[in-house]
């Protein structure tokens, strides 16, 4: 996961590296052709992973993505420092763009092979870390005011150790056996979780695209000041995300939505405002900003878990969402500047939180079932039959322990060695709830592991077994 942080990094790096090629009107139509690109590579990626055991290989994909962005993040520095040029910024961020999207589709393939509680915990780590990677890059460019070579140098760093570990985090994969995916399957591709996902997430981010580029043309701030509103935008994202994860039951659609809106609602009373205020505004945009894509693209790959047989396809259509969403927000602003009389930008943020909150309206408040495993019922028990010795032992360790209905059904799915978050998942139960349960399991059944539980679970059943 280090190195997908380093390429979401990336992507932040370079879009201060590319306010300095440009001012706020060519960095918003250039944008465009960076979002395209990036859509563009992230289809290209799906049609790559098909050949990727065979003809041009993982390795050779990964590096032509490190390439194509080592000539963007260049040409825009040459842009920056050297001879601005209109057409060479359009040409590098496309470029960028065409690499970004084929490594992240490569990354989020590698991604949804591990286990479902790994991915969360590493997702969560994402935000410090590239909060880290942006403080770095402040520190060096105090030091080397004068050399602006330094940090270009520091950008190019990036693509090229996000490539590398996955070259090689692949390589170690493929070296060691028995990898359990712990997620749910199910047995049909789920056509219509990733169509709906698809578009709500393209909706979404043409709406934070929106809000983004009309914050863009108001002020543009220097480097050290955009930095720290994303550590503190950044802060309040890591909160929502883990709060998200932790308290939903489910994992979905309306997960991102009903986290992020309120957020969304308190920015844009901040932006109509205005004054001082506007700095909170942009740290609470920063936050959305931040919280969708992650979130986002943590769903893409709980959807490509669900279906391992449409892994690459699932991945590579679901990212495009973002920078599809991107490209539209682009697009409509660039529209609403020539057909409309200027307006307000707070009235633009409302107007862009309306197409968030139809997401919110239609799909994420109402999604619940979506990809929902169907093994049983909620509150239905789901242990195996109480006849054979396993489910006997089960049964007399739950009456021992005066366990609930609930903890039984728990205790059950621990005992088969299942994971919390594939109880989570089996019994549409949040997280929080899950270790709620297991606390009071092992407090009843006196262990403190759920190696000790299994080991309990072992020994009542040889005792089933010697029993006449």
């Amino acid at each position: 996961m280090m190195g997908f942080a380093l390429l979401w990094a990336l992507s932040y790096l370079y879009s201060f590296l590319a306010q300095a090629a440009g001012d706020a009107q060519s960095v918003i139509h250039t944008d465009v052709a960076l979002f395209a690109a990036t859509v563009g590579g992230c289809l290209l990626a799906m049609l790559a992973n098909k050949h990727a055991g065979s003809g041009m290989g993982l390795s050779a994909i990964a590096m032509v993505s490190c390439a194509l962005m080592l000539v963007g993040v260049i040409l825009t520095a040459g842009c920056a420092y050297i001879a601005p040029s209109s057409n060479m910024l359009l040409f590098a961020k496309a470029s960028l763009g065409f690499g970004q999207g084929l490594l992240y589709v490569l990354w989020g393939i590698a991604i949804s092979t591990r286990e479902v509680e790994q991915i969360e915990y590493a997702f969560l780590g994402l935000v410090p870390t590239v909060s880290v990677i942006l403080i770095a890059f402040v520190v060096i460019r105090q030091l080397c005011s004068s050399m602006w070579v330094v940090g270009v140098v520091y950008i190019c760093i990036l693509p090229v150790f996000s490539a590398s570990l996955l070259i090689t985090s692949e390589r170690s994969a493929n070296a060691t056996t028995g990898i359990v995916i712990e997620a749910p399957v199910n047995a049909e591709a789920p056509t219509k979780s990733i169509v709906v996902i698809f578009i709500s997430l393209a909706i979404l981010f043409a709406s934070m695209s929106l809000i983004w580029v009309v914050n863009l043309g108001t002020f543009m701030l220097d480097f050290s000041h955009s930095a720290l509103a994303y550590a503190l935008g950044a802060a309040v994202a890591f909160a929502l995300i883990w709060a998200s994860l932790r308290w939903t039951k489910r994992f979905d659609m309306s997960t991102i939505t009903r986290w992020n809106m309120p957020v969304a609602i308190l920015g844009a009373f901040f932006a109509s405002i205005g004054g001082a205020l506007l700095a909170a505004s942009q740290i609470c945009f920063i936050a959305i900003n931040v919280g969708l894509e992650l979130l986002g693209r943590l769903l893409v790959i709980h959807t490509a878990k669900r279906s391992p047989s449409l892994r690459g396809r699932i991945c590579a259509i679901g990212f495009a969402a973002i920078p599809l969403g991107g490209m539209l927000g682009g697009i409509a602003w660039s529209t609403l500047q020539t057909l409309v009389t200027p307006l307000p930008s707070y009235a633009l943020i409302l107007a862009a939180l309306v197409p968030f909150a139809a997401v919110c309206a239609t799909v994420g408040w109402g999604e619940s079932k979506l990809g929902q495993p169907t093994a049983s019922n909620p509150g239905e028990p789901i242990a195996s039959a109480t006849s054979d010795p396993f489910g006997q032992a089960c049964r007399t360790l739950c009456e021992k322990g005066g366990l609930s209905t609930r903890e039984s059904e728990v205790f059950e799915l621990l005992a088969q060695g299942r994971s919390r978050t594939y109880i989570r998942e089996s019994l549409f139960i949040s997280k929080g709830t899950v270790d709620t349960h297991i606390t009071h399991i092992y407090r009843k059944l006196g262990v403190t592991s759920k190696d000790g539980l299994m080991a309990l679970v072992d020994e009542t059943n040889a005792r089933h077994k010697q029993q006449p």
